[in-house]
């Protein structure tokens, strides 16, 4: 009796450290899948400096054709938003 009683505290032991390995390595591993979702964030791009400007219905302007002198377009920063208008003619980047 007394060795299946030793057998069986030994079992639960050896249960419970695994148990814990387990929680552990599954806890690294959404720590590490919360780490890469951030990386894709895209207010992760606008605190590192980006910002994108969005027509009245919330659609991304993304070509210079898109804006028009006089236009009111928002532009989306990191810690808020920029109410904008167009003043002057879009301008082609130069070619390098």
């Amino acid at each position: 009796m007394r060795a299946a009683r030793a057998e069986l505290t030994k079992t639960a032991g050896t249960l419970s450290r695994n148990a814990s390995r387990t929680v552990e390595t599954r806890r690294a591993k959404i720590a590490a899948a919360g780490g890469h979702l951030n990386a894709l964030s895209p207010l992760a791009t606008l605190s590192r400096g980006y910002a994108v400007a969005r027509a009245q219905d919330g659609t991304a302007l993304t070509r210079r054709a898109q804006f028009a002198v006089g236009m009111p377009f928002n532009v989306r920063l990191a810690d808020g938003t920029v109410p904008s208008v167009v003043t002057g003619a879009p301008e082609a980047l130069p070619e390098s």
